[in-house]
């Protein structure tokens, strides 16, 4: 259910998904993209980024180490 990304706008997920088809479709979309982001579509337009939990973490981890 899955897009690949061709939106105008930076998009840093390799996939994409609309708002509406995640309400139905958002489990099935997070197992298509295998571990890697998904943008979240509204109006053509990224509201937010969909990440494995294990990379949001370690994205968090390093942001800590930095900041020390």
């Amino acid at each position: 259910m899955c897009s690949i990304n061709t939106a105008i706008q930076k998009n840093y997920a390799p996939f994409s998904i609309g708002v509406t088809e995640a309400r139905s479709e958002l489990t099935k979309a997070i197992e298509e993209a295998n571990n890697q982001p998904i943008a979240l579509m509204y109006q053509n337009k990224i509201k937010a980024y969909i990440v494995p939990a294990s990379l949001y973490e370690n994205m968090v981890d390093e942001l800590e180490r930095r900041k020390s």
